[in-house]
């Protein structure tokens, strides 16, 4: 069985791979949402609450 650290990894090639094969759309200011490469992670948040740590006691649940 894959430890908890390659199912994570997987799951964030999973949602790179979902972000990069979305069309880029703008809004009217020309933003838009894309993959950043340097960060490595599901999202900011994880990045911000603890890369690597896999057995966390606590679930901090947000929303972007």
């Amino acid at each position: 069985m894959n430890t908890k650290e390659e199912r994570y990894r997987a799951l964030v090639e999973d949602a790179r791979n979902e972000y990069l094969s979305r069309p880029v759309v703008c809004n009217a200011k020309g933003v838009y949402l894309t993959w950043a490469e340097d960060c490595r992670e599901i999202n900011l948040w994880t990045y911000w609450q603890g890369i690597g740590n896999y057995d966390a006691k606590i679930m901090l649940v947000g929303q972007d």
